[in-house]
């Protein structure tokens, strides 16, 4: 995963398009929540990425940084990525 999670958590890359496209159509996608959840908590103060995510998070809230850096705005979707968020730290 690691490298670049602002692109792979924006809407058009490899985590967030795929479950936004399985949701239209009705499949659950609880693999691909559990990776956007660990994109969240991925910090490595070499990848400039990484540190303005957690900046974000930081600024933000969780779930506001959710709503930034996907461009998701659907409460259940990002209460979804909330609950694979806090699965991670388990």
């Amino acid at each position: 995963m690691g490298r670049e999670p602002l692109r792979k958590l924006s809407a058009s890359d490899r985590l967030v398009k795929p479950m936004l496209t399985a949701h239209e159509a009705g499949v659950a996608t609880p693999n691909l929540l559990l990776g956007i959840g660990a994109a969240l908590h991925y910090s490595n103060a070499e990848d400039a990425q990484s540190v303005e995510l957690q900046q974000k998070i930081a600024d933000l809230g969780l779930e506001g940084a959710i709503k930034d850096v996907t461009g998701i705005t659907s409460e259940a979707l990002v209460a979804d990525i909330i609950k694979a968020y806090n699965e991670i730290i388990k």
